[in-house]
């Protein structure tokens, strides 16, 4: 996907409707999606994003423009608290 020029293509025109520049990588590091997929899902996680398992669906044609980044205002990227109660185990119930 990274090495995908019609993609790159498309995120510029996407960055410049709507005033910014979109940058890519070199095509040699650009080899590992799924350490790219789960670093974008801690920083979500890491917002408040969660989805529960009974409401997630994959999307074929989803538009990356489509998608709520709510972690690039002011750029703090600084790691955030996790929720309460994580999402990938069940809560123990109390004896």
């Amino acid at each position: 996907v990274g090495c995908n020029k019609r993609l790159h293509q498309m995120l510029s025109t996407m960055a410049a409707e709507r005033g910014g520049k979109a940058y890519t990588t070199d095509d040699r590091y650009c080899i590992d999606n799924g350490a790219m997929i789960a670093y974008t899902g801690l920083l979500m996680f890491r917002h408040g994003h969660v989805t529960p398992l009974k409401e997630a669906t994959c999307t074929q044609r989803f538009r990356t423009d489509d998608v709520h980044v709510n972690w690039r205002a002011g750029d703090d990227l600084s790691p955030q608290p996790p929720p309460p109660q994580p999402v990938w185990a069940p809560q123990r119930p109390e004896n």
